[in-house]
């Protein structure tokens, strides 16, 4: 099948569909790694996670080892962690603190600010030697509130725009999350980590699916009725699933009784949930009246093509291993002044909720590993994606969905923007 035909995308006839190739063919996956990991903005870490001169983060991006880290002039950068003589990586631990790294197989050294600052026997290297030019190599690095990408793309290569144009209106919802408190956000240490046998856009496609809750996650709703908090779809015309741009999108609608803010809300005090709810009035009092809609709370997010944020506690990874499974790792974000009560329910919470024990993840899982499995009855060429593709957008709608799919077959193909810029007009994003 041709790529321009992988994707049906007719809004005037009421149809989008796509072709379930694009979940199991080796062929297609060798494109998404050439023409979207390699020319997307990724997200590799916050910069909260490296708050001291010389503290590091070790991390894989788009199958290259990286580091992130604060050099001793207080600058965040992120190096590719493999020595400019043999090859050998440098960082050899996930995080720590360091003034420098020596390369364990010949001895060259590189300060924290990833400069070569020692070669053992230099006299022996001839004139044309020059130590400046063999840093280690930055990637192209920027960041925005805190969270910090990389794009591997030249800088000339097409599509190479910075990163704040890249973000687009998901910036806003990025707003939300980084605004919970007045002190900043932080990242807590440690991060979960689970592998799905599935394509991963089905796990990009689940990141900003309300429509899959009530049938899915029944146990989840179940035992949170229980616990006396009722958890439902908001009301028409209250939730909405919408289209970001650049295959960004986005749905608000989940909502709770007692104006719970995560599923571990029973469990906190009055004072905490006290605290909770001026923060939203203070998020209300900045972003307008509109944002009753738009809690961070109830907001999940999708930055194209594998960086989910769900709620404003959560920030998690999508990576492909192959054509067919799929590495999520996920990281909990808390206010940078959140202590006590408030703290460890937020810190359960991801575990909770969306560890591979918890109440979401294995339901998701067993769901996204059926679908995959069902791609090999190959007589059923397509997938439905059309719901809500004539009404204004609702949350339990696959506008947002659309989205996505639009950017990846235009990606795909090598064009800069999509055919279709989306269904209809949808609400703006503040």
């Amino acid at each position: 099948m041709q790529l321009q035909d992988l994707v049906i995308d007719d809004p005037e006839h009421g149809v989008f569909r796509v072709h379930r190739s694009t979940m199991t063919s080796d062929e297609v996956l060798t494109l998404e790694r050439e023409r979207i990991f390699e020319r997307c903005w990724l997200y590799v870490g916050h910069e909260s996670e490296v708050t001291e001169p010389g503290s590091y983060r070790r991390r894989q991006i788009a199958g290259r080892p990286l580091f992130m880290i604060r050099g001793s002039d207080g600058v965040v950068r992120v190096l590719q962690n493999t020595c400019r003589h043999r090859g050998a990586m440098v960082c050899r631990t996930d995080a720590g603190s360091a003034e420098a790294f020596t390369c364990f197989y010949h001895g060259w050294t590189y300060n924290n600010k990833g400069e070569l600052v020692g070669v053992p026997d230099a006299q022996a290297y001839p004139p044309s030697f020059d130590r400046s030019q063999l840093s280690l190599h930055e990637p192209r690095t920027q960041s925005y509130r805190g969270f910090t990408f990389v794009n591997f793309a030249p800088h000339f290569a097409p599509g190479a725009e910075d990163l704040v144009s890249y973000l687009g209106d998901a910036r806003a919802f990025i707003d939300l999350v980084a605004d919970q408190s007045a002190a900043g956000i932080r990242i807590v240490p440690n991060s979960i980590r689970y592998g799905i046998n599935a394509n991963w856009k089905l796990m990009s496609e689940n990141s900003v699916d309300s429509y899959h809750v009530p049938s899915l996650h029944q146990t989840y709703l179940q035992y949170m009725a229980r616990q006396g908090v009722t958890v439902a779809l908001q009301e028409k015309g209250k939730s909405w699933g919408i289209e970001l741009g650049k295959g960004h999108g986005a749905f608000s609608g989940l909502q709770r009784s007692e104006g719970a803010y995560g599923s571990a809300a029973t469990r906190l005090s009055d004072a905490t949930r006290e605290h909770i709810e001026r923060i939203r009035q203070a998020q209300i009092e900045r972003y307008g009246d509109e944002l009753g809609d738009w809690a961070p709370s109830r907001v999940n997010f999708l930055v194209y093509p594998n960086l989910a944020f769900v709620g404003n506690t959560t920030v998690r990874t999508i990576w492909p291993v192959d054509a067919r499974s799929t590495e999520v790792i996920a990281w909990n974000i808390v206010p940078a002044d959140e202590t006590g009560a408030a703290l460890d329910a937020r810190a359960n919470d991801l575990p909770l909720f969306q560890g591979p024990g918890g109440f979401a993840t294995p339901d998701d899982v067993e769901a996204l590993e059926s679908c995959q499995a069902g791609f090999a009855a190959r007589e059923v060429e397509w997938t439905d994606l059309s719901k809500g593709l004539q009404r204004p957008p609702q949350s339990t709608d696959e506008a947002q969905i659309r989205a996505f799919w639009r950017q990846w077959h235009a990606d795909v193909q090598g064009f800069p923007s999509p055919r279709v810029a989306h269904d209809r007009a949808t609400p703006a994003a503040r």
